[in-house]
């Protein structure tokens, strides 16, 4: 980092010019970033840095922090025009800076109704599209490969394992879950079509496959069966739940008894 560090803005927030690039081969890319934790880690949100084979070895260098968001922006554009594009051939841009979008306006889109609905239109047609569908496989593939993701992966899991706030709200996720009619109805209806696809339940058996031949993966289970089971809680859980499940099936029996006579 060369660039004097100001004091946030009033919101806590700092906006700041950057370079990324690898010491090697001299290629670099520029932009404008605003953070609240100058050590997030942010490189770069091109697909340059993004999908860099060796992104690990990458660089960033801050050139400048600015007071506001638009002043970032417009030494953004500064930064990265059609003439470094065009004429430099080690710059990675794509296309030259200072359209980006400022939080405040973000916060203004997501408070409307009219791009919520969009929005929502959007999210809802995105399964059904090919593309999109193999853009995740290919993502959570490069994901699962990267030793890197796996080790934040875990970190963030033991973290929020240790967090009781967190521990609360998946609990009290789960019970809005579960008594939300809608999700229990799309959750059966999306088992159904799993169940009918061949393709997931040829991968859910290898899957399978490769689980029961694990040690480690065995040994795993057996202990988390293990506290599960020691538990008071879920003990009680289960007696209730097959309390229900008793009730239910005697009502079901008496209803076709009914149906019958």
């Amino acid at each position: 980092m060369t660039a004097v560090v100001p004091a946030p803005d009033a919101d806590g927030y700092w906006h700041y010019t950057y370079v990324t690039y690898h010491p090697q081969t001299g290629e670099w890319y520029g932009g404008k970033h605003t953070t609240d934790n100058l050590d997030d880690g942010y490189l770069g949100s091109g697909r340059w840095v993004k999908n860099h084979p060796a992104r690990e070895d990458l660089v960033i260098e801050i050139v400048e922090f600015f007071f506001s968001e638009e002043l970032a922006y417009a030494a953004e554009a500064a930064l990265i025009d059609f003439v470094a594009i065009d004429t430099d051939p080690l710059c990675r841009n794509r296309r030259d800076g200072g359209y980006g979008i400022s939080r405040e306006a973000v916060v203004r889109i997501v408070a409307d109704p009219v791009w919520r609905q969009r929005h929502r239109e959007g999210m809802a047609r995105r399964p059904t599209d090919p593309e999109w569908q193999k853009n995740i496989r290919l993502a959570a593939a490069k994901r699962a490969a990267d030793p890197a993701w796996q080790q934040t992966l875990r970190e963030i899991g033991a973290r929020n394992a240790a967090n009781p706030e967190w521990q609360k709200s998946i609990r009290e996720g789960i019970v809005r879950r579960n008594t939300n009619q809608q999700w229990l109805e799309n959750n059966r209806e999306a088992n159904r079509r799993l169940a009918n696809d061949s393709t997931w339940r040829r991968k859910n058996q290898e899957v399978a496959a490769r689980n029961l031949a694990d040690p480690d993966w065995l040994r795993k289970l057996r202990e988390g069966i293990a506290r599960r089971n020691a538990d008071p809680e879920y003990q009680r859980k289960n007696r209730e739940g097959l309390i229900r499940r008793e009730a239910n099936r005697q009502a079901k029996k008496a209803a076709e008894e009914d149906t019958a006579a």
